[in-house]
């Protein structure tokens, strides 16, 4: 889902918060077109829909002329960047490829010169075959088109995605950023079992992942029984640090770290976003820096893994009059920290070592530590507070046993709550430790504090 020496890194709460702020528009259907000239001539978007449809015809069934057919030939770049697209999808082999026009808001006179338009937003569904929702819900991304009719076909003249840098540029609207790896970089897919990896061009290795990985899943998903979980995961590898920033438009920080973790929310049929749940997951891994850091990269992908297979259970991301509402981060960074030491007693004795040490240095306050103090960045207390979090669930498994503390981590990131209103002081959390430890939540904290104050022994 760290930029310290020798910690696997996380996805944390700012790439939730960077990936979700997606605008949803307004609900009005159809083009609101703006001109000086005649508009007799102007696309409608229904007009555009045959074209679109083809192409995600042409995608799912792997006929790269077809999808290409509709392109305006004189753009080398454009042609050049859709072949591409469709080597790296095609290797992904998506379940469903759909493009949306209801949600087009405007139809102008591209600069591009007379007879072209320009169409904003054209949402593009690109559901993989890990991806799971209610019906018809799948990820999004949003694009700008230039469109234009010589000899009486529609042709595509040009595209330009609106990643969410570019979406502020043009104040326009977007239902999901176009800041996925497939559309930046040309990729290499390996599928065995649950897991899809791609790399990039600086990973010439990546065969030698993708059994660790898919131990990885085989073991968390045994660990997490039934609950909800999605049917497949795709982790994207890289070297290249500007790949690693590019992908998903983290920021410089975040770029820095081992991996993060990527839900992602959904778009009904008509483009509008869906934020009942997650309907998908990525996983990126730097594998430079865990070079750097000579850490294992079998416990970054495994921290990432656990994320992506509990993230259907957990409190979506949302926003309420300017306000995160999100599952607390010491639930959702905690466990993954405690899930890597269950698979290495080595990292297991350096949690528990550095807690101590930070207790000793005066960094714990008795308390868990709040959302906002899991930011990014080189600060030790960072760190500190991924080891501190996982000894919740650590503590846990000593008075109830593994299968309680899973429990009670599956119940914990189902909760949400605001900077304003943390989990520990809602009645759910009280709740869930009445339910699952028999002891009120004050109680839990006060010898959970103990347990670390004691050197976690």
């Amino acid at each position: 889902m760290p930029s310290w020496p020798s910690r696997a890194a996380v996805a944390s709460l700012a790439v939730i918060v960077a990936w979700a702020a997606v605008a949803t528009g307004c609900s009005r259907k159809g083009p609101h077109i703006v001109s000086q000239t005649s508009q007799d001539s102007w696309p409608q978007p229904s007009a555009l829909q045959p074209v679109l449809d083809r192409r995600a015809q042409a995608l799912l069934h792997g006929d790269q002329g077809a999808f290409l057919a509709d392109l305006d030939p004189a753009n080398a770049r454009l042609v050049q960047h859709e072949k591409m697209l469709f080597a790296s999808l095609r290797q992904l082999a998506p379940v469903d490829v759909r493009f949306i026009l209801d949600r087009v808001l405007s139809v102008t006179g591209a600069a591009r010169g007379p007879g072209t338009y320009e169409l904003s937003p054209v949402i593009e569904v690109i559901q993989l075959q890990g991806d799971a929702g209610p019906p018809r819900v799948a990820p999004g991304e949003s694009f700008v088109y230039d469109v234009a009719r010589p000899g009486g076909k529609w042709v595509i003249v040009n595209i330009v995605a609106l990643t969410y840098a570019e979406a502020r540029t043009r104040g326009a609207t977007a239902s999901g950023y176009a800041d996925a790896p497939w559309d930046l970089t040309p990729l290499r897919v390996v599928s065995v079992g649950d897991v899809q990896l791609a790399g990039d061009s600086t990973v010439a290795d990546l065969e030698q992942y993708v059994a660790a990985a898919q131990d990885q899943v085989s073991q968390i998903e045994s660990l997490w029984g039934p609950r909800p979980r999605f049917p497949k995961y795709v982790l994207f590898l890289t070297r290249d640090p500007t790949a690693m920033a590019a992908w998903y438009e983290v920021s410089p920080e975040l770029a820095r770290r081992e991996g993060f973790e990527h839900p992602e929310t959904g778009v009904r049929t008509t483009g509008v976003v869906y934020s009942g749940q997650y309907v998908g997951t990525r996983v990126v891994v730097n594998l430079a820096r865990i070079g750097e850091f000579d850490d294992d990269p079998r416990l970054v992908i495994r921290h990432e893994l656990t994320h992506a297979v509990t993230a259907r259970q957990m409190a979506v991301y949302a926003r309420d009059r300017g306000t995160v509402v999100t599952s607390p981060t010491w639930a959702v960074e905690g466990f993954a920290r405690y899930v890597e030491t269950l698979a290495s007693p080595s990292r297991a004795a350096a949690v528990r070592n550095y807690v101590a040490t930070g207790v000793r240095q005066g960094r714990f306050d008795g308390n868990l530590p709040p959302s906002g103090t899991f930011q990014v960045g080189d600060d030790p207390t960072v760190a500190f507070n991924y080891d501190l979090s996982a000894m919740v669930f650590t503590f846990i498994q000593q008075l109830k046993g593994r299968d309680v503390a899973v429990d009670f981590y599956s119940r914990a990131v189902h909760e949400a709550e605001t900077a304003g209103s943390p989990l520990v002081t809602q009645p759910a959390f009280d709740s869930i430790c009445q339910a699952e430890l028999g002891m009120s939540g004050s109680d839990f904290l006060s010898r959970w504090a103990t347990f670390v104050r004691s050197g976690a022994a």
